[in-house]
């Protein structure tokens, strides 16, 4: 687990390095469309697990681990 101590430090790091605040920078502006779909995805997920039926047309899904 990461404390918030460490978490402070890591921030100072970068706030010190062009390199890595400009990869910051770079992947805060990239996260939110690729969280988005990650969101949609799992909730879409989640129901077709629980009802084992697509809701488009109703058919069965079959559990194949």
């Amino acid at each position: 687990m990461v404390t918030a101590e460490e978490l402070a430090a890591r921030r100072e790091q970068i706030a010190a390095a062009p390199d890595l605040a400009a990869l910051l920078a770079h992947l805060t502006e990239r996260a939110p469309p690729l969280l988005a779909g990650f969101r949609r995805a799992g909730i879409e997920s989640a129901a077709l697990d629980r009802r084992r039926r697509v809701p488009e047309d109703g058919a069965g899904l079959a559990f194949d681990p």
